[in-house]
């Protein structure tokens, strides 16, 4: 199943500002109420993470677990990923469960979230 795509400048910056925030190891899960039946996802990294290489294989892992885990989190919402720290993406595995973490702590996940 495709994922909805949260898009633009502004719309990042409106979830960072005015949403909620949760952590994890340098994975940070900004959301808010978006008022639609369904999740907008938007995915950045920073160059902390590393290279370009490194900020899109972050990207295409935090949209791969998104894609997953779309149908056990809680519906009516945009959630950006912002990842800041090398250390996220020490491995698949670990990134994986900081995200998750991040989304327990944020009261998006309806569910257990399987790595």
């Amino acid at each position: 199943m495709p994922l909805h795509i949260l898009r633009g400048r502004y719309n990042f910056k409106r979830v960072m500002a005015h949403g909620r925030l949760a952590r994890s190891n340098g994975v940070r899960v900004h959301f808010t109420h978006n008022g639609l039946e369904g999740n907008r996802y938007g995915v950045a990294a920073t160059t902390a993470v590393g290279t370009a290489v490194a900020r899109n294989q972050v990207r295409r892992w935090s949209r791969e677990l998104l894609r997953q885990w779309d149908a056990l989190i809680a519906p009516g919402h945009d959630v950006v990923v912002f990842v800041n720290n090398k250390d996220a993406r020490e491995s698949y595995q670990s990134f994986a469960i900081h995200l998750a973490h991040s989304l327990r702590k944020a009261q998006l996940a309806e569910g257990e979230l399987h790595v």
